[in-house]
């Protein structure tokens, strides 16, 4: 059971005697954080200062919990309502400015009576009860911020048809697409993601890679009942000059360079997702007309790669990377996809 405060007062009392009133009046702020084990015992033999900075120690670690669970919240929040991540940002900063507030407020309460050797204490107390105050305001925050569940992204096994075809079918389509631009509109070099609608008219909608080592990030939207594949680490050896029976060489040189990928990461929803779910998977020779660089002939594609299927409606991201060490390639893209 918790002793009442007075028994604080009566016990410190022994030990010093000037000040008492002081520090019994503070006392009163403070009544809400005594605890059970605060005294160690019927002789008291802890001291009133030592009490409350274990009262204040706690009160601490609780708020710190509470503000974590409150940001973390507000960032699960943002996926469904965008402008909380802006609302977390500002919590941020009144974090800041209430700790500086609150030390600097009880630092002045304690030296109200100049001389009083309970200065310690009665600032200890001080920093108990606003920090108790900030819990209960903070925890308030918390119940108001109802989280939708983490959804539950899919994804495909290439070993089962998408939308009615095979893995392969898709990645030959996924070349058809990617090259069917002018050089100066290739999904590849979007830095935005302006141009990862346009042309996709197909059941599964088509992510791409960057032609650029450095860091990317897209936004664009998805409808809400398509597959999505994702080029994690991908390569296309083309026969340019037009010659015969070349195919097996194509598709030696993809193997060649998918031997040599290395660092391949997918998240999803900023969840890594499992290695089984980045599959290896080839094309298999094909007619291309490769409007990027003006040519047209057999290709061979293949690489790593990830199928999701439709998502739910909402915000979600992706973030995808690798790099192959025989050349010297690497991509490091971000996706912030809005399916509706």
């Amino acid at each position: 059971m918790a002793r009442p405060v007075k028994y604080f007062y009566r016990a410190w009392s022994r030990q010093v005697a000037s000040g008492v009133v002081a520090l019994y009046l503070c006392a009163s702020f403070v009544t809400s954080a005594v605890a059970s084990d605060c005294i160690t015992g019927p002789d008291n033999q802890m001291t009133i200062s030592s009490c409350f900075s274990q009262l204040f120690n706690r009160a601490d670690i609780e708020l710190n919990e509470t503000y974590q669970t409150v940001l973390l919240r507000l960032s699960e929040g943002a996926r469904q309502q965008p402008g909380l991540a802006a609302t977390r940002e500002s919590l941020i900063r009144a974090q800041r400015a209430w700790v500086a507030f609150r030390d600097q407020d009880c630092a002045a309460v304690a030296t109200t009576v100049a001389g009083d050797p309970a200065i310690e204490s009665r600032n200890t107390m001080c920093l108990v009860t606003r920090t108790e105050q900030r819990v209960t305001e903070l925890k308030k925050w918390a119940s108001l911020l109802t989280v939708a569940p983490r959804r539950v992204v899919t994804t495909v096994d290439s070993s089962k048809p998408i939308a009615g075809q095979p893995l392969a079918h898709w990645l030959q389509a996924y070349w058809h697409w990617a090259r069917s631009f002018a050089p100066d509109k290739q999904p590849s070099i979007d830095s935005t993601g302006s141009l990862c609608g346009v042309r996709q008219n197909q059941p599964v909608f088509f992510l791409s890679g960057s032609d650029d080592s450095r860091p990317t990030e897209r936004r664009c939207s998805v409808p809400r009942n398509q597959h999505v594949l994702i080029p994690v680490l991908i390569s296309l050896a083309q026969n340019i000059y037009l010659r015969q029976d070349v195919c097996p060489n194509l598709e030696a040189l993809v193997r060649e360079a998918n031997r040599s990928a290395e660092r391949l990461i997918v998240n999803v929803d900023d969840a890594p997702l499992p290695a089984s779910a980045v599959q290896l998977a080839e094309s298999g020779c094909f007619a291309l007309e490769d409007a990027v660089h003006g040519v047209h002939g057999t290709a061979a594609g293949g690489g790593y790669w990830v199928v999701l299927a439709p998502m739910e409606s909402g915000q979600h991201t992706v973030h995808f990377s690798g790099l192959y060490t025989h050349d010297g390639f690497s991509q490091d893209v971000r996706y912030e996809l809005y399916v509706e």
